[in-house]
């Protein structure tokens, strides 16, 4: 191969031979990449739609890696023209990526056309008029025939209105369900699924949160279960006791292999023990915001807690150790 054709093949990922026209670099266009930073593992796109990866696999994670850096670039880094424009790189990426639906999208152009003066209207008109779009004086204003967007992201939770029921996705698993026709979805049925999410996120960050009237709907996951256990202070890694309690309730030893009513009958046994504080080992809390002050997080888990004070010194491991204890319910070893 001659030097001025090796040149040529190595640039091929900053040239549109290398580039896939549905957004991100062709097969050639990454090993063009990778010849030029050696070391590099970039790799094609994960094109699978996210309900059929299974979750905490390599391209689940490499996807919902992407996802992230990719939707702050566009929200921190990308100007207006290119959020609008359907057919820019960084949109193109994100429909590729399962990260942003078109229907998502839809709803970025709608705000982005809310224009603060008439030059911005001006402007926005001629965008419009080169992407064969009506401007909203044009529309037949009939809600029948434009029932709007039937999926969109609300807290970071993937909604999507069917006919059968309404749906809210979590890293492409299933974490609600509320039976229904949502054929025809209106203001308010998003207003009321944005206000579920709502909670949905409250109780990813505390599983004792929310107990609403909507709380049948709510998908319980092994992970929430885990996170409630914790909280009442009860070891349920590999623990006998643990798994006994399991095939009491449910007849299963595993949480993995549970179904979402088994796990919520679980979950709801966990969450009626009362939680004793335990001050066995005499160390009280002392002044009230020690903990924080100490920056140990005060909702962490027993084993989070442990490590902590294994790499800490001083108050900041005292503490620790003292919430860990306390959370455990047992007294710290003399």
């Amino acid at each position: 191969m001659r030097a001025e054709e090796f040149i040529t093949e190595s640039a091929a990922w900053q040239k549109s031979s290398g580039k896939n026209k549905n957004g991100g670099l062709n097969k050639k266009g990454v090993a063009s990449y990778r010849r030029e930073h050696p070391g590099s593992k970039l790799q094609t796109a994960v094109t699978t739609k996210p309900s059929k990866l299974k979750k905490g696999s390599k391209a689940s994670k490499r996807r919902k890696s992407f996802c992230a850096r990719m939707k702050g670039m566009k929200k921190h880094r990308t100007g207006a023209s290119t959020k609008r424009d359907p057919n820019s790189r960084i949109n193109k990426a994100l429909r590729k990526w399962h990260c942003e639906s078109v229907e998502q999208l839809y709803n970025v152009l709608q705000t982005l056309k809310e224009a603060a003066n008439p030059a911005q209207q001006a402007a926005i008109a001629i965008n419009m008029k080169k992407h064969h779009e009506k401007p909203k004086s044009e529309s037949t204003g009939d809600k029948s025939t434009d029932p709007g967007p039937r999926e969109f992201v609300s807290n970071k939770f993937y909604v999507k209105f069917t006919d059968d029921a309404l749906l809210i996705y979590d890293g492409g698993e299933l974490v609600y369900k509320r039976p229904g026709n949502f054929s025809n979805p209106t203001r308010g049925n998003a207003s009321s699924a944005k206000g579920v999410t709502t909670d949905l996120w409250r109780l990813k960050q505390n599983p004792e949160f929310i107990y609403t009237s909507s709380s049948p709907y709510i998908v319980v996951n092994p992970t929430n279960v885990q996170r409630m256990a914790d909280k009442k202070g009860i070891p349920w890694n590999k623990d006998r006791k643990f798994l006994n309690l399991l095939k009491k309730l449910t007849g299963k030893g595993h949480l993995d292999i549970m179904t979402p009513e088994e796990l919520r009958t679980v979950f709801d046994y966990l969450r009626k023990i009362k939680l004793k504080e335990n001050f066995a080992d005499g160390k009280n809390p002392g002044r009230k915001g020690l903990a924080k002050r100490s920056g140990v997080n005060t909702k962490a888990s027993v084993s989070s807690l442990r490590n902590t004070a294994k790499h800490s010194s001083g108050e900041k491991q005292r503490m620790a150790h003292w919430l860990a204890n306390m959370k455990a319910g047992r007294a710290k070893k003399k």
